[in-house]
């Protein structure tokens, strides 16, 4: 097509050895949906197409397979969606670095800065851990994803998944994980990766507990009445017990009394972001309500007190969850 011409020669003009976004996709026939998605939206592809910031980018690319998943998951194609809401999911599949298949090596994770900024989708900060990794800081500032082998969920249910079961994923809003196959594909903006459905916008920590199916957790902040708190405010951590682990815990949500609800509730958030892949051993956070919480890694595990993460970084708009396998009390009423 005429389009697809001219983007080739815009690719061929930028200089020996240089090779354009276009260019590089549309060498590989698993993204073919993808190239044509840009040719057809070229005002929103034009922004992808170079890179003018201090920092690399890297591009996870959704495949072919990723343009059905897309549609059957939410009722409307892709193309359905207005240029504001385009715009807002391309920027989150633009991850600020180099990121190489090496990068995805690391044995607790990687926390990568995209794109994607504004209130809506991003009501956190960077902090100091994550900032760090760039020259320029404010390169940290778009909403993370979080890359990892065998991250331990569903869109619905979190389960422990088997040692034959591990693969390298893709945690983006609402608990959606997308498999990464690392192409280390290069243009001359950075790198790109390939992953087999679009990533999902962060949404509000109510609607990301409830999406992931933890109704006993939602059950009791819902009585706590913290809600506002924790949907409402910049930089939280929530603290995520399963269903089984209220539960085991005798039903808190139901038994408790307001007030101790309330405070238990509140000792499982911290009013900043606390990523996985940078806490520390023996490391001490105040809770929303100023308790202490001690933090354990060991093998590559991490526990809040006695409550060992078992899904880590389920990302919302304004932090993060992690999803634990026991209730943490400051006592019993």
């Amino acid at each position: 097509m005429q389009l697809s011409s001219t983007l080739l020669y815009l690719s061929c003009a930028l200089g020996a050895g240089a090779q354009s976004f276009y260019a590089a996709i549309s060498q590989n026939s698993q993204l073919s949906n993808f190239t044509s998605f840009f040719e057809n939206n070229f005002p929103l592809a034009s922004q992808l197409l170079t890179n003018s910031s201090t920092e690399p980018h890297t591009i996870l690319v959704p495949n072919d397979n990723a343009f059905a998943k897309y549609e059957s998951d939410n009722g409307y194609s892709i193309t359905a969606l207005s240029a504001t809401e385009l715009t807002s999911l391309i920027q989150y599949h633009v991850l600020v670095g180099r990121l190489s298949s090496a990068n995805f090596s690391a044995s607790r994770g990687l926390t990568a800065p995209s794109l994607l900024v504004g209130e809506q989708y991003n009501n956190r900060s960077a902090g100091t851990a994550l900032s760090a990794n760039f020259s320029n800081p404010a390169s940290a500032n778009g909403q993370v994803v979080f890359i990892q082998s065998g991250l331990q969920s569903s869109s619905k249910k979190f389960r422990v998944r088997g040692a034959g079961l591990q693969s390298l994923e893709v945690r983006s809003g609402l608990s959606s994980d997308a498999n990464l196959t690392a192409l280390d594909g290069i243009w001359d903006g950075g790198m790109f990766q390939m992953i087999d459905r679009f990533l999902t916008l962060p949404e509000h920590c109510s609607a990301t507990i409830r999406n992931s199916g933890l109704s006993s957790l939602d059950s009791a902040i819902t009585r706590a009445g913290i809600w506002d708190d924790l949907d409402d405010s910049a930089n939280y951590t929530c603290i995520g017990p399963t269903d089984a682990a209220f539960a085991n815990a005798q039903h808190p949500e139901n038994n408790l009394n307001d007030s101790a609800l309330e405070s238990a509730m509140k000792m499982h958030t911290f009013p900043q972001v606390l990523y996985t892949n940078f806490l520390e051993d023996g490391q001490v956070y105040l809770s929303d309500n100023e308790l202490k919480i001690q933090v354990t890694v060991k093998e590559g595990e991490v526990w809040f007190n006695d409550a060992k993460v078992v899904s880590p970084n389920v990302i919302t708009n304004n932090g993060v969850v992690h999803v634990v396998d026991k209730v943490c009390f400051p006592y019993w009423p």
